[in-house]
């Protein structure tokens, strides 16, 4: 059974019928606040069924994030444009999570940081990434949404937890699982280990009103088994074809409406 789709249209209709009323900046939203969603990597890769999610999207957009880029041009080469709305006429977007991730305040790498921290404490409590630097707010087109991560092992797996101040349940939030997923699987190579849970928590969980057409679609879908994602290769290499999803069944495409 797909437990995990299972929780997640529960989340949703529970936005939908329970959701308050609220004018954001970018748009009418039902909205609930601090929600928790958890899966075990273990029952399979969560990505959904009752809908297709393209692989490209959050795998190129990884490895981008992973090499420090903030300019969408990798991301055009290889036909990803979900950042396409925030860049520049250069596409230029500022110090965005890239850069936060390799060149926080412009001198540290916090992933070799976790990395050499578990790899010298197995059970170190402080392999944190922060990804909200108060202080270069105004440099970034998008303040990031999904702002810490923290890896640990425990029972000899190792584990990711994400923090997020807002989430687009709809369009965002299935494509960052899958993002921060795949992210687990790279790191627990690096350090030799087994991917075990990931682990959302997020405060401000909400639905467009434009989108309630295409969420009603997809409640009504069929969902399936969840497929496997294998990961080979390293950091120095990284490259689209280490991975692979594997029987990796769905409904077709839904479109979902962007706010930017």
């Amino acid at each position: 059974m797909n437990k995990f789709e299972l929780k997640y249209k529960k989340i949703l209709l529970n936005i939908l019928l329970k959701g308050e009323n609220q004018n954001s900046r970018n748009g009418e939203v039902k909205v609930l606040n601090n929600i928790k969603i958890s899966h075990n990597l273990n029952c399979g890769f969560p990505i959904l069924t009752g809908r297709k999610i393209l692989l490209k999207n959050f795998i190129y957009e990884l490895i981008w994030f992973l090499n420090g880029e903030t300019n969408i041009k990798y991301l055009k080469q290889n036909n990803v444009n979900i950042w396409d709305l925030w860049a520049d006429k250069n596409g230029d977007l500022g110090k965005v999570y890239g850069y936060q991730l390799r060149k926080f305040n412009g001198i540290t790498d916090q992933l070799n940081y976790v990395i050499n921290e578990l790899t010298i404490n197995k059970y170190s409590r402080r392999a944190v990434v922060n990804l909200w630097n108060a202080s270069e707010i105004n440099e970034m087109a998008l303040p990031p949404c999904h702002y810490s991560f923290q890896f640990n092992i425990y029972k000899n797996k190792l584990n990711i937890t994400v923090n997020m101040r807002s989430c687009d349940m709809m369009l965002g939030f299935p494509n960052d699982i899958c993002f921060y997923s795949s992210l687990l699987l790279v790191i627990s190579n690096e350090l030799n280990l087994k991917p075990g849970n990931i682990c959302f928590f997020i405060s401000n969980a909400h639905i467009y009103n434009n989108q309630i057409e295409s969420l009603a679609e997809y409640l009504n879908k069929k969902i399936y088994k969840l497929p496997k994602m294998t990961f080979i290769g390293n950091l120095k290499n990284l490259n689209f074809n280490n991975f692979t999803l594997l029987n990796y069944n769905s409904e077709p495409l839904i479109k979902i409406k962007i706010t930017k």
